[in-house]
């Protein structure tokens, strides 16, 4: 199984892939969009993709 987890804050978006034996395959941040939810929520949608 992989998991996709979010650490959100107010100035970065950080984002990991882990793995059934607990292994990070993946991993990243992004700037937090402060300008609306859609931003928010496009941001997070182009991470999952």
């Amino acid at each position: 199984m992989r998991l996709l987890a979010f650490d959100v804050g107010g100035t970065e978006i950080k984002y990991g892939i882990v793995e059934d034996a607990l292994t990070i395959t993946d991993k990243g941040f992004v700037p937090s969009p402060k300008d609306s939810f859609d931003s928010f929520a496009n941001t997070i949608e182009s991470i999952y993709r």
